[in-house]
């Protein structure tokens, strides 16, 4: 593989807009990248779409063309919460294996409609509403509040834990321009919340939202020639799996868990061999966790934190923005939203502006007090029973 760099990225706000169309949401967030790339609309050689809604077999080609692209190869991804990240894997392979110079990865999605119930087939509810996965009709709630339940007394974690996780999800969103909701919230407040599905309440649940994000990949050479002026943000390494398929006369090796059938874990050893790097080199993560729950989960999975310490993690504020670790310091999709198709995009944005130092108020230090260098992105969709069917992790870094 070729060295594989972001040159640009650029998003549209999450949230809730009747009066704009796909192709409206994405030109926003491809013209916002194409210009933090500093490249011209016709270096673009590749381009890889990823919507759950589309509706329509080329939507890909359809949108793009407000976006003023058109003649080159584009193709068109979807895997339910990962199709974001799977729009990026697609534009890395592009360039990375040498037939593609520039490629762009967009994720956009419209969720809501002005007709009730329309565009809602994984959502449920208003702006704070509960995201239903896979071909399962569950909320999103119900199925993880029935996963850590039996957890919760094997590791000390109790509700008050998530809710305090999730006041810091909310601190960050409050201080990200892109996201849906904007506003902190005490962990008194996230647990006072509607009861969805104990011990999950409302505040802990990712909200449906309409939104696009997008990258610019190109290969070191092409940024060179093409005169990228800003840091250039490496993809270390990508890796994607599928959950193994077992026989069930026979027993599957795991490592220690949490959740039967987790793929993360698998994934995460795979990307940071690629990389060379391991856990202790990681300063900051952005979490798919459409549910505040997860993202403690997953702290296991990706060998920041593990599961019998996490609730330790929590109360020291570790993963906050001035913690060891920060993750989802763009406030995650439980506050900086979940219009699905977009999210592993928006995630990888969030990981380039904190290694830029262009983050803002919620820009983090990093080790070196100088700003962070290595990042990871997990991004997971899909469920069939208890198993996550499509997993992503990118190591994003600075060098």
């Amino acid at each position: 593989m070729r060295d594989v760099i972001i040159a640009g990225v650029g998003m549209h706000k999450l949230g809730k807009y009747l009066e704009l169309r796909h192709g409206d949401l994405a030109q926003v967030a491809v013209w916002n990248a194409i210009r933090d790339a500093g490249v011209g609309l016709k270096d673009i050689q590749f381009a890889a779409v990823g919507t759950m809604m589309g509706g329509t077999s080329v939507f890909g080609q359809k949108i793009l063309r407000n976006s003023g692209i058109s003649e080159i190869p584009i193709i068109n991804v979807e895997g339910a919460c990962a199709t974001g990240a799977l729009a990026l894997h697609e534009a890395w392979l592009a360039v990375g294996s040498g037939q593609y110079d520039v490629a762009l990865a967009l994720g956009v999605e419209k969720m809501f409609s002005g007709e009730k119930g329309a565009g809602l087939d994984l959502g449920e509810g208003d702006s704070e509403g509960v995201e239903i996965t896979g071909n399962n009709p569950m909320h999103e709630a119900v199925h993880c509040a029935s996963l850590v339940k039996g957890v919760m007394d094997k590791y000390g974690w109790t509700q008050e834990h998530f809710a305090k996780l999730e006041a810091k999800n909310k601190f960050n969103g409050s201080l990200n321009p892109n996201a849906q909701h904007q506003k902190a919230y005490t962990p008194e407040e996230i647990a006072g919340s509607r009861l969805l599905s104990w011990p999950i309440t409302l505040y802990m649940c990712a909200p449906i939202g309409d939104g696009a994000a997008a990258a610019i990949i190109c290969s070191k050479e092409a940024a060179k020639k093409l005169g990228v002026k800003k840091p250039h943000i490496h993809i270390a390494s990508m890796a994607m799996r599928s959950p193994r398929v077992v026989d069930p006369r026979e027993d599957e090796p795991r490592p220690e868990e949490i959740i039967r059938g987790d793929n993360v874990w698998y994934t995460m050893h795979e990307a940071y061999e690629k990389a060379g790097i391991g856990p202790e080199d990681v300063e900051l993560v952005e979490l798919h966790s459409p549910v505040t729950p997860l993202e403690m989960i997953r702290w296991h999975y990706l060998g920041i934190c593990p599961a019998e310490d996490a609730a330790k993690w929590v109360e020291e504020g570790n993963a906050a923005l001035n913690g060891k670790v920060p993750v989802n310091t763009s406030g995650g999709s439980t506050t900086r939203g979940h219009a699905i198709g977009a999210t592993g995009v928006a995630q990888t944005a969030e990981i380039v502006w904190q290694l830029r130092g262009e983050a803002g108020k919620r820009q983090i230090e990093g080790r070196s007090g100088k700003g962070p260098k290595v990042g990871v992105v997990q991004n997971s969709g899909g469920f069939v029973d208890t198993t996550g069917q499509a997993c992503s992790i990118g190591i994003v870094m600075k060098r």
